[in-house]
């Protein structure tokens, strides 16, 4: 009765790398999921999605008002367009993070 329950699969021994390109691929695999979940990984993802986000928002700022002029709109709604603009970015930024 004891033989039959130690044969069941064991789950890190249920893939068999029939090649070594398999068993290089687990091998990194396996590997990566220690420096994924490092705090230094994650404080380096989480940064650099936060200077993206930063920049996105003043090139929406700085730039869209002198490409609205060449695009010859009037000049009094080029303020209040950029406004709508920042407003739909921020909007889009919101219900893309949660």
């Amino acid at each position: 009765m004891a033989s039959s329950m130690s044969q069941g699969p064991c789950p890190d021994q249920s893939i068999e790398p029939s090649s070594a390109s398999n068993s290089l691929l687990r091998q990194v695999l396996l590997k990566s999921k220690t420096w994924r979940s490092s705090v230094a990984f994650v404080t380096t993802v989480v940064g650099v999605g936060i200077a993206l986000d930063t920049l996105n928002a003043n090139i929406v700022v700085a730039v869209f008002p002198f490409r609205l002029e060449e695009l010859h709109y009037p000049d009094i709604s080029i303020s209040g367009l950029v406004g709508w603009l920042l407003f739909l970015y921020v909007g889009r930024l919101f219900l893309n993070s949660t």
